[in-house]
C-alpha cells in the first residue's frame, strides 16, 4: 500500500547529524510516510555508516554514481517518491515528533498544496524562531512575503502536495538560491499555499559548513533571473529583487573584510543581474 508521504532526505558528509535525523523521523507520531535517502557520494562514512547500523527496512538507500549537488540530489527524490506528499529534512536538521502529523492534518483539513511552518534557529542551547506569526498565513504573492519578513519556506520545514510539483524541480545549474527559485515556482502553480506559526522543524546553525554561516549576499542576485518566470505581481518582483541588490551593496560597503571592498565587481556585477532580469524579456 502507498504511503501519506515520501520524506526526502539529501545526505552529503553529514556522519556526526544523520542519526538525530533519521531518529527524528523515525520517530514521528504520524508513521505513514516512506522515507527515501540520496547518498551524494558522501566521501566521510556517512553512506557506510547507514548500511551498517540502519536497518535497510527503515528506509530506502541511494547513491549517486558521482557527487552532483544538494538540487541533483532533492531532484532525484522527487523522481524517487510515489506519495501523495512529499517533505524534505536536511542531514544536518530534524524535526518535532508531530512535525508530519502536524502539517499532514492542516493540510488536509485546509486543502493546502504547499504548506510550511515555523522552524526554529539552534545555537548551543538557543531556539530562535524564524518569524513570529499567530495563526495560519495563505500566501499568494511569493515575493510580496519575502520583502516584508524571512522566507517562510526552508527545505526542512515544507509538506508539498507531489501533483503539484508535477515536473518542476530544484535548478541544478545553480550553487545558491536554488530553493528559494523553488518555492516561487511551487506557489505559482500551486491553487493554496501558506505558513503556520508552529515551530516543527529545527535549523542547526552550529554545524560546519551551515550555508548560515556561508552568508555573501553577493552571491544572492545571481538567481533573481531564475525567478522572474514565477512573478504573480511584477512590483513585489521588482523589490524583492531591489531589496537583494541594496543587501550586496551594504554588505560590500559595511564589510570589514578587505578582500571583499576591492571586490566592487560583485556589486557592478549584481546591478547588471537586476536590471536584466528586471528589464528585459
Amino acid at each position: 500500500m502507498k504511503a501519506s508521504v515520501s520524506v526526502i532526505v539529501p545526505l552529503f558528509n553529514k556522519i556526526d547529524y544523520i542519526d538525530r535525523c533519521i531518529s527524528s523521523i523515525l520517530g514521528q507520531s504520524f508513521t505513514d510516510f516512506e522515507l527515501i535517502i540520496i547518498d551524494d557520494q558522501s566521501s566521510d562514512g556517512s553512506y557506510e555508516y547507514l548500511l551498517q547500523h540502519r536497518s535497510a527496512e527503515s528506509f530506502k538507500l541511494v547513491r549517486q554514481p558521482e557527487n552532483q549537488g544538494v538540487s541533483a540530489t532533492r531532484n532525484l527524490g522527487l523522481t524517487l517518491a510515489k506519495s501523495e506528499y512529499v517533505a524534505f529534512l536536511d542531514a544536518d536538521d530534524y524535526w518535532h515528533p508531530d512535525f508530519l502529523s502536524t502539517m499532514h492534518r492542516i493540510a488536509r483539513m485546509e486543502d493546502i498544496d504547499f504548506l510550511g511552518c515555523n522552524y526554529n534557529y539552534v545555537k548551543g542551547d538557543q531556539q530562535i524562531p524564524a518569524f513570529s506569526l499567530s495563526k495560519m498565513k495563505l500566501i499568494s504573492d511569493y515575493f510580496s512575503n519575502a520583502i516584508r519578513r524571512e522566507i517562510p519556506f526552508t527545505s526542512s520545514s515544507v509538506l508539498i502536495k507531489r501533483a503539484v510539483i508535477g515536473e518542476l524541480r530544484f535548478p541544478d545549474r545553480l550553487n545558491h538560491g536554488e530553493d528559494q527559485v523553488f518555492w516561487a515556482s511551487l506557489v505559482a502553480h500551486a491553487q493554496r499555499s501558506a505558513v503556520i506559526p508552529d515551530s516543527l522543524a529545527f535549523y542547526d546553525t552550529d554545524v560546519p559548513g551551515s550555508l548560515c554561516k556561508q552568508y555573501d549576499p553577493t552571491r544572492f542576485p545571481s538567481y533573481i533571473v531564475e525567478m522572474k518566470p514565477y512573478r504573480t505581481r511584477n512590483l513585489t518582483f521588482v523589490l524583492y529583487s531591489l531589496k537583494l541588490l541594496i543587501r550586496c551593496y551594504l554588505y560590500i560597503f559595511l564589510s570589514r573584510d578587505l578582500k571583499v571592498k576591492t571586490k566592487f565587481k560583485f556589486g557592478l556585477d549584481a546591478t547588471k543581474v537586476f536590471i536584466d532580469s528586471v528589464f528585459s524579456r
